[in-house]
C-alpha cells in the first residue's frame, strides 16, 4: 500500500514540509529512519527533536468552512458556533499510522460523522475507573478518548521513545495515531487521543475480557452473592464449580473482568512455554520504558476468544495475538492507560487505601496505586 499524507484531508497541516521526512531517507547502512533515530538519541548531530515538539497553529472552523464530514447544517445548534483544532507532533503520528499501513482515506472513512452518529448509543465504552469517556468508531477499528492536560504533557515528554517502540513488532503498548486539542467557542477546551482498538479479534468470538493490574484490592466485578453461589457445594443443583463459573461468565457478558475475578473463576492462560516467555519478555521491555517516565496504574488488557477459522496469528504482530497451547483459544494482549504519573496524588491515594483496609481489618494490601518500580515488577 502506498501511504501518502494528504494536505487536503488535514488542512491544519498544510504548512508542513512532507517532502523531506527523515524516515523517507536511508542512511549509509540502509537502516532508514529508526537507524537514524537511534543515532539521534545517542548524541548524533542529526536532530529530529523538531518533529516531537511540533504543534500546528489552531485551525478555526465555522459555518463557512466546516469540514464536510461533520455534516453541520443551518438547522444545527452548532451552525453559528466555531471550533478550533490543533494537532501535536503531526509528522510523528503520521509515521506511526504509516507503520501500521493506515491511509488517511481509510481513517477518515472510520471517522465519518454521518455513519458514526447512527451508532452513538452503542459507541461509548467504559474506561475502567477512568472518568474520561471513550468513543468507538462505527467499525470498531479506532477509539477516541479525552485526556487531561497532564496526560497530554506526559505523552509528549515520552514521544521519542514511544515512537521507536511503535516501530517494533514486539510491543504491547496501545497504538496511538493522533493527539489533538479542540476548543469550542473558546470555552470547552479538550485534549483527545486517536488510538487503535487493541482488541483486534472479532467480537463474535469473544468469551472473556480482562483488565489486569497485578492488584487484588477492589479489583473485581463478581459480587459476594456470586462468590457464595460459586463456592456453595451444598446447593449446586448438580452443577460443578466450573459449570457455575461458566454461568457467571454468561451473566456478565460484555463486562470487563479484573484481577480478583480471574482468581475466583480459576481461569488460566494456556500458553506454551515459548509463547509465555515471549509475552513476559515483551511486557518487561514495555514496562521498563514506562517506569523510566515514572508511570503507574496501567493495565494489561486481555481478550479471550474461541478459535476462528482464519489464523489471525499470521495476520497480526507476534505477541499481541497468540493461540493457546492446544489451539482451541486465541488471546489478544495489550498495555493500555499508561499515561498516569506516580505523583503526590497517587502517593496519597496509596496511603489512603492502605489506611482504609487497615481500619477494616483487611490484610490484603495489594492495591493498584504503587510506585513505578514495584508496579512494573508486579506486572511481570
Amino acid at each position: 500500500m502506498n501511504i501518502s499524507i494528504s494536505k487536503e484531508d488535514f488542512p491544519e497541516l498544510s504548512h508542513l514540509n512532507y517532502e523531506n521526512l527523515p524516515w523517507k531517507k536511508k542512511d549509509e547502512k540502509g537502516e532508514g529512519f529508526f537507524g537514524d533515530f537511534k543515532k539521534t538519541v545517542s548524541g548524533s548531530n542529526q536532530d529530529f527533536s523538531q518533529y516531537y515538539l511540533q504543534k500546528t497553529e489552531f485551525t478555526q472552523y465555522d459555518k463557512n468552512n466546516y469540514p464536510k464530514f461533520l455534516k453541520i447544517t443551518s438547522d444545527s445548534d452548532y451552525y453559528d458556533s466555531y471550533l478550533k483544532v490543533r494537532s501535536y507532533a503531526p509528522v510523528v503520528f503520521s509515521h506511526i499510522r504509516e507503520l501500521d499501513k493506515i491511509s488517511n482515506t481509510e481513517m477518515l472513512a472510520s471517522l465519518e460523522y454521518s455513519i458514526n452518529s447512527k451508532h452513538l448509543s452503542k459507541a461509548f465504552a467504559s474506561g475502567g475507573r477512568s472518568a474520561n469517556p471513550i468513543l468507538y468508531t462505527h467499525d470498531k477499528k479506532y477509539l477516541i478518548k479525552t485526556i487531561s492536560k497532564e496526560e497530554k504533557n506526559i505523552l509528549l515528554s515520552m514521544l521519542p521513545q514511544f515512537h521507536e517502540k511503535m516501530g517494533k513488532a514486539y510491543s504491547l503498548l496501545c497504538r496511538i495515531y493522533g493527539l489533538y486539542r479542540i476548543q469550542v467557542l473558546n470555552k470547552a477546551d479538550t485534549h483527545i487521543l486517536l488510538m487503535k482498538n487493541m482488541n483486534e479479534l472479532s467480537d463474535k468470538s469473544l468469551i472473556l475480557l480482562f483488565d489486569l493490574k497485578g492488584s487484588t484490592v477492589d479489583r473485581n466485578i463478581l459480587t459476594k452473592q456470586d462468590l457464595a453461589y460459586l463456592n456453595d457445594s451444598k446447593n449446586s443443583k448438580g452443577l460443578s464449580r466450573r459449570q457455575k463459573a461458566t454461568e457467571l461468565v454468561t451473566k456478565y457478558t460484555g463486562k470487563v473482568f479484573k484481577d480478583k475475578d480471574i482468581m475466583e473463576l480459576s481461569f488460566k492462560f494456556k500458553l506454551n512455554k515459548s509463547s509465555a516467555s515471549s509475552l513476559i519478555e515483551c511486557l518487561r521491555d514495555d514496562t521498563n520504558i514506562l517506569k523510566k517516565f515514572n508511570l503507574t496504574d496501567y493495565s494489561l488488557l486481555v481478550s479471550v476468544h474461541r478459535k476462528e477459522e482464519e489464523d489471525f496469528t499470521k495476520l497480526h504482530p507476534p505477541v499481541r495475538i497468540m493461540s493457546s497451547s492446544k489451539g482451541e483459544l486465541m488471546y489478544s494482549f495489550s498495555v493500555i492507560d499508561f499515561l498516569v504519573e506516580y505523583n503526590l496524588n497517587k502517593n496519597i491515594e496509596k496511603n489512603f487505601k492502605l489506611l482504609r483496609h487497615y481500619v477494616r481489618g483487611d490484610n490484603d494490601n495489594n492495591i493498584s496505586a504503587e510506585e513505578p518500580e514495584r508496579y512494573a515488577n508486579r506486572m511481570v
